[in-house]
């Protein structure tokens, strides 16, 4: 379940909120080897994610503290878009991403090592 909006599937045809859902397959081998996350920003995700209520807020909250990473999702969720049609919020990206995208994503992701410190 998800506290505050409902997560697309990652799979389907439109999301709830009627955008086009990414499909699983095509996600892994286009968009990985571009995405870069800070540990922290992984971390916080998959605990995020794994709980049986995701908080939407918490874990717009999480990505947007990894700034680059934010910039990452907004242009993936937004490739496909003509741009009457951008997502401009960090949680409408979310979303449209989907939970199991999200958690297949967090599982596979390349670990940025920049601003660790």
């Amino acid at each position: 379940m998800l506290k505050g909006a409902q997560f697309g599937s990652g799979g389907g045809k439109s999301s709830a909120s009627g955008y086009p859902r990414r499909s699983e397959g095509n996600w892994k081998a286009r968009c990985l080897p571009h995405l870069t996350a800070l540990p922290v920003t992984l971390l916080q995700m998959g605990l995020l994610l794994d709980c049986p209520v995701v908080d939407l807020a918490a874990l717009a909250e999480v990505v947007q503290h990894d700034s680059e990473f934010t910039a990452q999702l907004l242009q993936l969720a937004n490739a496909d878009r003509h741009p009457d049609d951008h997502l401009l919020r960090i949680e409408d990206c979310l979303v449209d991403l989907g939970i199991f995208w999200l958690l297949a994503m967090v599982r596979d992701l390349p670990v940025s090592t920049q601003n660790i410190y």
